[in-house]
């Protein structure tokens, strides 16, 4: 016996879709008005505001320093005259807020000035009055 092959065909159900229709155009186009001349456009009225009592704007003004403006210079010289056995730059530091750089200049300057003088490293105090006494005469 011989078989012969058997074909079977299948087909698949095709689904028809639901075509959306195209939106239609349309023929007739806008008659663009005409544009509006000034004295036809309504104007727009101002906001009511509460009327309250009028506030007087002043200007400010400058305030006059009285007395004399405290320096860094002077802030230091004075904590460094003020202490007994002389002052160091990190006490300073802690007592005026400033930067050590800025304590090591303005101490640098006041020492050349003799406000103040240098006692060790890093320790500073007021300076030494020397007394004049009798001048010794030579001859």
């Amino acid at each position: 016996m011989v078989f012969a092959p058997v074909k079977k065909t299948v087909t698949a159900k095709k689904e028809s879709r639901a075509i959306k229709a195209a939106p239609a155009k349309k023929t007739e186009k806008k008659v663009k008005a005409a544009k509006a001349s000034p004295a036809k456009k309504a104007k727009k009225k101002p906001k009511a505001t509460k009327a309250g009592p009028v506030k007087k704007v002043s200007k400010p003004t400058k305030k006059k320093f009285v007395g004399k403006k405290i320096t860094n210079m002077a802030s230091v010289v004075e904590l460094i005259q003020a202490s007994a056995e002389g002052i160091s730059t990190s006490e300073l530091k802690g007592k005026t807020g400033l930067l050590q750089r800025q304590i090591w200049s303005i101490v640098n300057r006041a020492s050349k000035e003799g406000k103040i003088q240098k006692t060790k490293r890093g320790l500073y105090s007021a300076p030494v009055a020397v007394e004049a006494g009798p001048e010794k005469k030579t001859g």
